[in-house]
């Protein structure tokens, strides 16, 4: 709905806004899905750069504070794949 100043209410903005993120969200999980981790970690790594942003925050079992930043996380899936070798 518009008020009278030609404003979007509130209301849309955040159906939007949970439209948006649903789409990118099934984005997301096809594309893990057609990528095939027993030929390729790499896939994986590739997949992350255009689906998470920068002030990303992770948790890991055996780091004792949540992980913060694009930069740190990619390294933590990349040790991931080196132990799981």
């Amino acid at each position: 709905m518009t008020n009278q100043h030609g404003l979007v209410s509130d209301n849309h903005c955040e159906r939007d806004l949970y439209t948006s993120s649903q789409t990118r969200e099934r984005a997301l999980n096809a594309a893990i899905l057609q990528a095939n981790i027993s030929e390729s970690f790499e896939e994986y790594l590739e997949i992350f750069n255009p689906f998470y942003g920068d002030d990303i925050e992770v948790s890991s079992e055996t780091a004792e504070e949540p992980i913060r930043g694009k930069a740190r996380a990619r390294s933590l899936l990349f040790n991931f794949k080196q132990t799981a070798k």
